[in-house]
């Protein structure tokens, strides 16, 4: 077999993943396509309409977000399910940023099934199967202007703790609550491990530590043992 036939049996096998990825959408299980409008989806509890794709469907579902109104009719169950949906959804993206070698993979394999439709929407139909496939998406780069724009790490905790630094919107806070979580089990798991006194965690330091961590976003070095004894130590004698 030769390249040009691996190509087309590779590019057959994303396109059926892709397509049972869709399937296995609850937001789509659970609603009714627009055939006119792609991006429209029918609740089938209260038959409200959502516009904004599958994924306002499922926070309509889930319930919990400021600009979707919750489906007072959802089971229990179908919830549970959505909002698990979702935080694994939520989890493959930061696997993905932290491996950029698999993003160009995995962005035409599973995108945001919630995005999949409305980027379709404005892709001219064809026979091709890269149509199909919108451009992979990025994770956000920082630049020199985020050094001028982004808040001192320093002001934000003070900021925080005077109780003058407002809440973030969320998109998605459901599953930033479950990554918070489990962001904590780790940071715990380290003072148990350095054997560090619980006391540390209420020291300011500690606060610009994390709250620096989280503007550098996944994928931050941190430093080793010869930085900390030597060129960091420096800087702060």
């Amino acid at each position: 077999m030769d390249n040009s036939d691996d190509n087309v049996v590779e590019s057959a096998s994303h396109s059926k993943t892709s397509s049972n990825q869709l399937i296995q959408d609850p937001g789509r299980k659970y609603s009714v396509a627009d055939p006119n409008n792609k991006n429209n989806f029918t609740c089938k509890f209260c038959k409200k309409v959502c516009k904004g794709g599958v994924y306002r469907l499922k926070q309509h579902l889930v319930g919990g977000f400021r600009n979707v109104t919750q489906c007072m009719e959802c089971p229990e169950h179908v919830k549970e399910e959505v909002r698990k949906y979702m935080l694994k959804k939520a989890s493959a993206k930061d696997h993905i940023h932290m491996n950029p070698r698999i993003q160009q993979y995995d962005d035409c394999l599973e995108i945001e099934d919630d995005d999949v439709v409305e980027l379709n929407s404005s892709i001219p139909s064809g026979n091709s199967s890269r149509k199909s496939c919108p451009h992979p998406k990025k994770p956000k780069q920082k630049g020199p202007i985020d050094m001028f724009f982004t808040p001192n790490p320093k002001d934000v905790v003070k900021s925080r703790l005077d109780g003058k630094w407002g809440k973030q919107p969320t998109i998605n806070e459901v599953c930033r609550k479950e990554l918070r979580d489990k962001a904590c089990k780790d940071i715990a798991r380290w003072f148990y491990d350095a054997e560090t006194a619980f006391h540390a965690a209420s020291y300011e330091s500690f606060h610009v530590m994390i709250e620096a961590a989280g503007r550098f976003g996944p994928g931050v070095k941190p430093p080793n043992i010869y930085e900390l004894r030597v060129p960091l130590l420096n800087k702060e004698v």
